[in-house]
C-alpha cells in the first residue's frame, strides 16, 4: 500500500517554512461591520414590532413579512431574524426609542418592554391573580416550571410598593372635583379595617375606585368613633390631592356611626339598601321563630340520627340543610329543602320523626314563608348583581315588597326612621323620574355638588350664538344641565355591596396560611387587584425606570 504523502511537506511553488524564531506575521483580517445590539429588547421583539407576516388566500401565514414602512422581506421558518433585522438596523436606526415610546403610550405592548420590566410585571400579575405568597418566586417549583425569570421576594415586595404609589398618582387625576364615598368596616384579628371607594361618573359610566383598605390608627382616640373615621377619610384623600371637602355624599350601612360621620362632614348619606332589606327580613321572620326552630330540629335529627340518616340516604341523594343565625338565606334554603324532602318523610314509621314533622296548618304557614323568601331572594340578588341599579330601582323594588308585606315598611319605606337623608333620596328619585318641577330650591341645592363644573355658562356667553336664537340656546343649555344631573344621580350607588365583595376578597387573600400578613401588604394586594384596570406593563416600566 503506497504511503500517504505528508501534509507537513512544503507545497510546490512555496518556500519552505523558516526555522527562524521570529513569529510569522498574522494575516490581516477583513474589517467586520460593527454589530448592532438590540438591547434592552430581543431580536424577536424588535422584529415583531416592525414586521407582520403576510397571509395567503386561505388565511395561512407565508414567509413574506411587511414592515411598517411598507418594505417586504422574506424569513423562512427557523432561519432567524437576520434578514428582518438588517432592514431595521439600516432604515430604523432609532428603533429602541420608538419601541420605548410605543410601550409607554399604549400600555399594551407587553412583548416589547425590556426583559427586566416584563419579568417584574409578570410576577406581580401572577402573584395577584393566583393569590400566591410573595415567597413563591423563590421556590424550587417556580424555578422549575415558571419561565419568566427569577425574582427575589424582597424585589417583588419593593416593586409592588412602588407600583402602588404610581397607581395612586394615576388615580388621583381621574375623579372629578366632587364625588361620593362608599365605605364600611371589617374586623380581622385585632385590627379594624376601613375600606373606602371613590364613586363617580367617568367616561359615561359609573366608576368605583378603591382608594384605601387600611386599619384606623389614631393614638388620640381609643375607640372607633365618627371623629376617627372623619380624620381617617381626610388622611386618605390627602394622598390623592383631595380633602373631605371633595366628598359630595357617603354610602354605608344604616348605623349611628355612619350617620354621625355624615353629620360631621355635612353631606347627605345613602343607607345601604341591602342592609335595610336584611333588617326587614329579620322583622318579617320575628313572628315565625318557633315554627322555624321546629324545622331546624327536624333537620338536625335527619342529619345526626344514624337511623334516620340511613333511611333518607336509601331514598334520595338530598341531604338536610341547617340554617345559620347570621344569614337569612340559609333559613330560606332550609325551608325549601324541607319541602324537597317531605315526600320521602311521609309515611315513616319513626314516632320521633313523625312528632318532629310540622302539622298541616304549619305547612301552610311555611309555604307562605317560602313565597316571601322567594320574592326577597330575587330582590336581594338584583341589588347585589346589577351594577347599573339606581335609587329609583330600589324604590320600585321596596314599594313592591311593601305591597306584599306591609310590615316591612318599617325599614323599606321611603320615609322610614332608618333613612338618614330622606330629602336627598327623594330628590334623586324625582330627578330619575323626570319630576324636576316638583323639587324645591333646597332639593336642587343638595344635588349641585354632583354636577359641579357642569353648570350653564355665564350670561355673557349666552349672547354668542345669536344666529341660532337666544331662546333656543338657553333651552339647549338647560336640557344639557338636566341630562348631566340625571347622569350623575343615576351613578349614585344605592348599596355598599362593592365593599362587601372586597371583604370577601380579603378573606380569600388571607386564607388559612397567611394569617400573619401585615396590614400594609394586605392593602397593597387588594389595592392592585381591585384597581387592575388602572395599571399595566407601561406603568411597571415607569416604576422600573424611576429606580434606575
Amino acid at each position: 500500500m503506497p504511503a500517504k504523502s505528508s501534509r507537513r511537506g512544503s507545497r510546490p511553488g512555496r518556500k519552505p517554512a523558516s526555522t527562524s524564531t521570529t513569529p510569522p506575521k498574522k494575516a490581516k483580517k477583513a474589517k467586520s461591520k460593527k454589530k448592532v445590539r438590540t438591547d434592552p429588547f430581543t431580536s424577536k421583539q424588535v422584529s415583531s414590532f416592525y414586521f407582520k407576516f403576510v397571509v395567503d388566500e386561505d388565511g395561512e401565514p407565508t414567509a413574506v413579512y411587511v414592515c411598517r414602512c411598507g418594505v417586504e422581506r422574506r424569513m423562512e421558518p427557523k432561519t432567524g431574524y437576520t434578514n428582518l433585522l438588517g432592514h431595521i438596523f439600516m432604515w430604523h436606526t432609532n428603533f429602541v426609542a420608538e419601541m420605548m415610546s410605543a410601550s409607554t403610550k399604549t400600555g399594551t405592548l407587553v412583548g416589547f418592554i425590556d426583559d427586566k420590566t416584563h419579568k417584574i410585571f409578570s410576577w406581580i400579575d401572577m402573584v395577584l391573580s393566583c393569590n400566591l405568597p410573595f415567597s413563591f418566586c423563590e421556590t424550587q417549583a417556580a424555578s422549575d416550571y415558571v419561565k419568566i425569570g427569577s425574582l427575589s421576594t424582597d424585589s417583588l415586595v419593593k416593586y409592588m410598593s412602588l407600583l402602588v404609589g404610581e397607581v395612586e398618582t394615576v388615580i388621583a387625576n381621574i375623579p372629578p372635583k366632587s364625588f361620593g364615598i362608599i365605605f364600611d368596616g371589617w374586623n380581622f384579628h385585632s385590627e379594624h379595617y376601613v375600606a373606602v371607594f371613590a364613586s363617580f361618573r367617568h367616561d359615561g359610566k359609573a366608576q368605583n375606585i378603591l382608594i384605601a383598605m387600611a386599619p384606623i390608627i389614631d393614638d388620640e382616640v381609643a375607640d372607633h368613633t365618627a371623629s376617627s373615621h372623619v380624620k381617617f377619610l381626610d388622611t386618605i384623600l390627602s394622598y390623592f390631592g383631595r380633602s373631605n371637602a371633595s366628598i359630595a355624599y357617603i354610602v354605608g350601612d344604616n348605623c349611628s356611626v355612619n350617620g354621625a360621620v355624615a353629620d360631621q362632614l355635612q353631606v347627605p348619606m345613602v343607607g345601604c339598601a341591602s342592609h335595610r332589606l336584611n333588617l326587614a327580613v329579620n322583622l318579617l321572620l320575628a313572628g315565625d321563630c318557633d315554627l322555624l326552630e321546629k324545622v331546624q330540629r327536624l333537620m338536625c335529627k335527619l342529619k345526626n340520627s344514624l337511623l334516620a340518616a340511613a333511611k333518607l340516604r336509601r331514598k334520595t341523594l338530598l341531604r338536610p340543610v341547617l340554617r345559620q343565625d347570621t344569614r337569612w338565606s340559609s333559613t330560606f334554603a332550609m325551608v325549601k329543602r324541607y319541602f324537597d324532602l317531605k315526600e320521602y318523610l311521609d309515611g315513616d314509621d319513626d314516632d320521633e320523626l313523625t312528632t318532629a314533622m310540622p302539622s298541616r296548618r304549619e305547612e301552610k304557614q311555611l309555604k307562605v314563608i317560602l313565597g316571601n323568601f322567594k320574592m326577597i331572594e330575587s330582590t336581594s340578588k338584583k341589588l347585589q348583581s346589577a351594577d347599573d341599579i339606581t335609587l329609583l330601582d330600589v324604590r320600585d323594588l321596596f314599594d313592591a315588597l311593601i305591597a306584599q308585606n306591609p310590615e316591612v315598611a318599617h325599614y323599606l319605606d321611603a320615609e322610614a326612621a332608618i333613612v338618614k337623608s330622606v330629602d336627598f333620596e327623594r330628590a334623586c328619585v324625582n330627578v330619575l323620574l323626570g319630576r324636576e318641577g316638583l323639587m324645591s330650591d333646597k332639593d336642587v341645592a343638595m344635588l349641585e355638588p354632583l354636577v359641579e363644573g357642569a353648570a350653564p355658562p355665564p350670561r355673557s356667553s349666552l349672547m354668542a350664538p345669536l344666529e341660532h336664537g337666544f331662546a333656543t340656546h338657553v333651552l339647549e343649555q338647560a336640557r344639557r344641565l338636566r341630562q348631566t344631573t340625571l347622569d350623575h344621580v343615576a351613578t349614585i350607588a344605592p348599596t355598599s355591596n362593592v365593599v362587601e365583595r372586597l371583604f370577601s376578597q380579603a378573606k380569600a387573600v388571607v386564607g388559612m396560611h397567611r394569617q400573619a400578613m401585615t396590614p400594609l401588604h394586605l392593602e397593597s394586594i387588594l389595592f392592585l387587584k381591585v384597581n387592575r384596570t388602572y395599571w399595566d406593563a407601561a406603568t411597571v416600566l415607569k416604576v422600573v425606570r424611576g429606580e434606575q
